[in-house]
């Protein structure tokens, strides 16, 4: 604890002077701002384990100063405690809607102090332990699984390769153009897999930061039916099963970012034709309401037990063994981690041999 780096920032120069002195003698590094524009610069250098922060100051007040901080992805977590001479009520509560941690009032005892101080860099440094565990989490999860969904479509990248390099001389035009869309198809197969380890690795770092959950939330995407039915149209293409692909679409509007409404889609239809057979049909159906718009994608294909549908999650790769087809973790773990992140629903329900239905809802977009 001792070491911490705390910006005391107050127009009282007497005050702000005794507290940083105070909290010196206790073992911490003190820096100091007469107000919160100084701060601001302060902070635009170097980033400080905690600021006490007066609440009426000239230039920028402590309550301006805080919405600033709570803006940046660098600063949003640092620990914020207000020094004011004002009494409680209105003041303390819009404080705390801004993301204060706590409120002392002037005079306060020097113990009372340095115990909110330790108290929240405490919860601070547990805060940072579990972040480092989440990642290597995530490290590990990708570092055991990528080599195989990456062998998968290098193998058959690196084979035709070499077919092509051999037996070119000895091919006519038709067959030297086969296996360039051969190789073409398992280079896109490639592209997308390492886009959907990226894209993962992003939504777990998101999930991790409050501000910038809120500020995804707040952006919207249409849910076009035209849109919506070309781009599930392409991935039947890509299966080579476009008449399996049934569709009945509503119009709406809901809080997504409006790439990863293309994300959702594409998953859930892709997960469909992956693990259903030619011929039998892929129903892709959605309805809006006042409250949510709800998608459905069903197919008819080999299903899932009750185990494996608990054990969605990043990476599984179910009865891989008999089964060639990469199975429907990757994908079904990016659809449910994005509609966790706009606070939607996410249900998957299947009976082996019978096929699955995955729904998904999210918040409508009220007009305003």
């Amino acid at each position: 604890m001792q070491g911490s780096k705390i910006l005391v920032v107050d127009d009282e120069t007497a005050f702000r002077e005794l507290v940083a002195l105070a909290l010196e003698m206790e073992g911490f590094i003190v820096e100091q701002a007469a107000n919160g524009e100084e701060a601001l610069n302060w902070v635009a250098e170097s980033t400080p384990d905690l600021i006490l922060c007066d609440v009426a100051m000239p230039r920028l007040s402590g309550h301006e100063l805080l919405a600033e901080l709570r803006k940046h992805e660098r600063t949003e977590r640092v620990p914020f405690i207000f020094l004011t001479g004002q009494s409680a009520g209105e003041d303390l509560r819009h404080g705390m809607h801004l993301g204060a941690d706590d409120y002392l009032t002037k005079p306060v005892k020097l113990e009372d102090l340095v115990s909110a101080i330790k108290v929240r860099l405490e919860k601070k440094e547990r805060w940072e332990r579990y972040s480092e565990v989440q990642l290597e989490r995530l490290r590990q999860r990708i570092s055991g699984s990528v080599p195989h969904e990456i062998r998968t479509p290098l193998t058959a990248l690196l084979g035709l390769a070499e077919l092509l390099q051999g037996e070119a001389d000895s091919m006519d035009r038709a067959e030297i153009k086969e296996l360039a869309g051969m190789l073409l198809q398992s280079g896109k197969r490639l592209h997308r897999t390492l886009e959907k380890y990226i894209l993962y690795s992003q939504l777990e770092m998101i999930a991790m930061q409050e501000g910038q959950m809120a500020a995804l939330r707040k952006e919207s995407a249409e849910f076009s039916s035209t849109k919506l039915k070309v781009a599930a149209a392409h991935i039947a293409a890509l299966y080579d099963r476009p008449g399996d692909l049934k569709m009945n679409l509503e119009e709406g509007r809901v809080h997504l970012y409006p790439d990863h409404l293309t994300v959702i889609l594409e998953e859930l239809v892709d997960n469909a034709f992956k693990f259903s057979t030619p011929g039998s049909p892929v129903v892709v159906r959605s309805h809006a309401d006042e409250r949510l718009y709800s998608l459905v994608v069903q197919d008819s294909g080999r299903g899932m037990t009750a185990e494996q549908i608990r054990e969605i999650g990043a990476f599984m790769q179910f009865e891989r063994e008999h089964f060639e087809q990469q199975g429907p973790g990757m994908g079904l773990t990016i659809v449910k981690k994005l509609i966790e992140i706009y606070g939607g629903t996410f249900d998957v329900r299947s009976e082996k041999g019978m096929g699955t239905t995955l729904s998904m809802g999210l918040p409508i977009k009220s007009e305003a």
